[in-house]
Parts: structure tokens; sequence; C-alpha cells
């Protein structure tokens, strides 16, 4: 693994996070309190003395109102912006952009 590339899209992640948790208007304080955390834990995190796990990342989500996937486009296409993505994963990301867009212009009805 290129660990500069690795430190790399581990600097965006965390600032996708924090990106993320400011948009919704959302302080470290009530994000601790809606997952039942210090908030401390949340300034590790997005400062990066603390890791997610995919299932802390997925309640991190829930509690900023954002679907995994939401997230992952979103990090994705700061890797795409900052030229940290392979060729190959350029077009398959671009690929599932268009099916991700048309999906949410015409989402399933739900019962």
């Amino acid at each position: 693994m290129n660990k500069e590339l690795y430190n790399k899209r581990w600097k965006f992640f965390r600032e996708v996070l924090k990106i993320e948790r400011k948009h919704h208007k959302i302080s470290q304080k009530r994000l601790a309190v809606m997952l039942g955390i210090e908030q401390s834990y949340v300034s590790k995190t997005e400062i990066g003395n603390r890791r997610l796990d995919v299932i802390e990342l997925i309640e991190y989500c829930d509690a900023m109102g954002l679907t995994l996937t939401d997230f992952v486009f979103r990090m994705e296409g700061r890797l795409l912006a900052e030229g940290l993505m392979s060729p190959a994963r350029r077009i398959e990301y671009l690929r599932w952009m268009d099916i991700y867009k048309e999906y949410y212009k015409n989402p399933p009805i739900s019962k």
C-alpha cells in the first residue's frame, strides 16, 4: 500500500466527515450525544487521532441524515477532484454516479 496515498485519502475522509457534520449544522457535542459517545471521540476522529470502523461510520452517517452510499459518493468525489483515484476506479465511479443521479431523480415509490 502506498503510504503517501493512504495518508492523503485518510485526510480527505476526515475532512468529508467534518464538512458533512457542519453542513448539517451539527456540533461535535450534539453529534456525540446522538451517538452516545464523548465529544472528545468526535474531535479525535476529525483530527485523526482515532479511526472509525464501518459500523461507526454508518452510525455517524445516520446521525447526520446521510446514507453510507451518500457519504462514499462524496468521499470519492473528493478523491476524484484531487486526482487520487485510479483510472479504472474513475471510470467505474463516473458510471455509478450516472446511476445514482438517475435514481434520485426518479426514486422508487415506497409503501
